[in-house]
């Protein structure tokens, strides 16, 4: 985990998670001190147990950059849990669709006579609003599809970045950057020959080409490696 502390921002994919053991030991790499997670309420004994981050076990690790969580309609039982909790604490952003909605603890009860029953014997209650989220998801702070979460959250991070740079040559990368995701989105289908009229060599040395039916460009600014599509205005 180490390798993501010079990260400028964290995007966790859920949106093919269906669940797992316990988020405590992953939860906690995300705070700094110890953090009240969600309560486990039993449906037997009315008993009540409150979940937290463990921060001795991360090695001091703490990892407090801004974190975005992928949602969809297959995220279920734990990956519902940490997404709550992250939500709950303000410790992360979630995008995409709202989540199954299967937040209850199940276990496997004998019946007698061989038979044997799968029931609910706990459920986790949110710090936040105090309520679980059995069939009605975890809703998301930006509402996305689920195909296009990971582009709205990285659109998300790069305008936040956008407004914090420091200089012309940082504000230019970032916006190539929007621009290209934007790009991706949005494919455009035009004429071979309406496309060449904006082939050629531009002021800064941007050059514009067309290659297998689509208008790219090289930019010196971006080391006159990195190849961006053009998106019609």
């Amino acid at each position: 985990m180490t390798f993501l502390l010079n990260t400028k921002a964290l995007i966790i994919d859920l949106r093919f998670n269906g669940g797992g053991s316990s988020i405590n030991q992953f939860s906690s790499y995300f705070f700094k001190q110890k953090t009240h997670l969600y309560d486990q309420i039993s449906t037997l004994g009315r008993d009540t147990l409150g979940l937290y981050t463990d921060p001795s076990s991360t090695n001091s690790l703490a990892l407090l950059m801004p974190l975005y969580v992928l949602t969809s309609k297959n995220t279920a039982s734990a990956a519902e849990a940490f997404a709550s909790s992250m939500q709950a604490s303000n410790r992360a952003v979630i995008v995409g669709d709202t989540t199954l909605g299967a937040s209850h603890f199940t276990g496997v009860f004998p019946l007698g006579k061989g038979f044997i029953a799968k029931i609910p014997f706990a459920r986790p209650v949110s710090t936040a609003n105090f309520k679980d989220w059995e069939q009605v998801g975890v809703l998301p702070n930006i509402p996305a599809p689920a195909s296009k979460a990971l582009q709205e959250a990285q659109e998300t991070i790069f305008k936040g970045l956008l407004s914090e740079a420091k200089n012309e040559i940082q504000k230019r990368a970032i916006s190539w950057a929007i621009n290209d995701l934007q790009a991706k989105q949005n494919d455009i289908n035009l004429s071979a020959s309406v496309l060449s009229n904006y082939v050629g060599t531009f002021s800064g040395g941007i050059t514009f080409y067309v290659e297998n039916g689509e208008l790219l460009c090289k930019n010196p600014e971006r080391g006159g490696t990195d190849i961006f599509k053009l998106k019609a205005a």
